[in-house]
C-alpha cells in the first residue's frame, strides 16, 4: 500500500530527461508538468534516458501517478 506522496517536475533536454522535486531558477512553472504521486518511497531527483521506462519500472514498484493542476 502507497505510502508516500508527493510531486516531482520533469523537464527534457540533450541530456534525458531530469527528473526534480523543486523546480530550478532558470525553468518556468508554465512549461515544465509536475507530477503528483503516491508510493513506497520517496522519489529522488535523478537523469534518465527514457521517461516512460522509468515511470513503468516505478509503477511496477507500486507507484501511482498523476498529473498535478
Amino acid at each position: 500500500m502507497p505510502s508516500t506522496f508527493g510531486s516531482f517536475f520533469v523537464h527534457k533536454d540533450e541530456l534525458g530527461f531530469h527528473i526534480y522535486l523543486n523546480l530550478p531558477r532558470h525553468l518556468d512553472a508554465s512549461i515544465v508538468p509536475r507530477t503528483q504521486y503516491a508510493g513506497p518511497r520517496i522519489v529522488m531527483p535523478e537523469t534518465v534516458p527514457n521517461l516512460n521506462k522509468w515511470l513503468a519500472e516505478r509503477k511496477k514498484e507500486g507507484f501511482t501517478f498523476k498529473k498535478a493542476k
